[in-house]
């Protein structure tokens, strides 16, 4: 009889919210911290290493990127579920009205403590 393997009991975690530095300098700190331990490595990493896109901060070697380690991502999302780290929500939006082609944009600039208008002309695209 084969036995089948549950595939319930792994799940790949979601993704980090963050850019790719902000995730770096994270396991960084989370080294410093022993929030994350050291992983032992069979070489150290030069340079080139390092400047790879598929190098991770956590392990210490070429195969997955930082962003991309489901380790480093599962310990994200514990401490979000802890309360530890705080996810916000960015929202962007265009502070400008959309004025068709050709409108105007008055956009207030403050300078020197004097508050000048300026007018600027666009071309819709």
């Amino acid at each position: 009889m084969v036995e089948q393997s549950n595939s319930d009991s792994f799940s790949i975690p979601p993704e980090i919210p963050l850019s790719k530095k902000q995730i770096e300098a994270l396991v960084q700190a989370w080294l410093k911290d022993g929030e994350l331990s050291d992983m032992p490595v069979d070489k150290p990493p030069i340079l080139e290493d390092k400047r790879n896109p598929k190098y991770c901060v956590f392990h210490k070697k070429i195969g997955h990127s930082t962003p991309g380690c489901y380790a480093v991502r599962k310990k994200y999302h514990y401490k979000v579920s802890k309360g530890e780290v705080i996810q916000k929500q960015l929202t962007y939006t265009n502070p400008f009205p959309n004025h068709g082609k050709g409108g105007q944009v008055v956009t207030c600039v403050a300078m020197e403590n004097e508050i000048k208008e300026v007018a600027l002309k666009f071309q819709a695209i």
